[in-house]
């Protein structure tokens, strides 16, 4: 789904603390992917669609993982949560 429709109307989280972004990827079979491509889309994604004011506060990926247990259905899955 589009992150700007699924924000829409909401500010922008800009707590200067900082944010951990999980990333769960979910892979098509025999499909790879470059691990610092994968943080750094999504990140960018958020910053783009208006989740983030920067994606320079998301400061960690704490939780991320890469699956490949649903070949018939690749997707990446986000939890942004603030840091303590």
């Amino acid at each position: 789904l589009d992150l700007r429709a699924q924000w829409a109307g909401k500010p922008a989280l800009a707590d200067t603390r900082g944010y951990n972004l999980v990333v769960w990827t979910y892979l098509a079979k025999g499909q790879r992917i470059d691990r610092s491509n994968a943080y750094q889309g999504p990140e960018e994604a958020l910053e783009a669609a208006g989740v983030v004011v920067d994606d320079a506060l998301v400061k960690a990926h704490d939780g991320s993982r890469e699956f490949c247990t649903e070949p018939s259905n690749p997707r990446t899955v986000l939890l942004i949560t603030e840091l303590p």
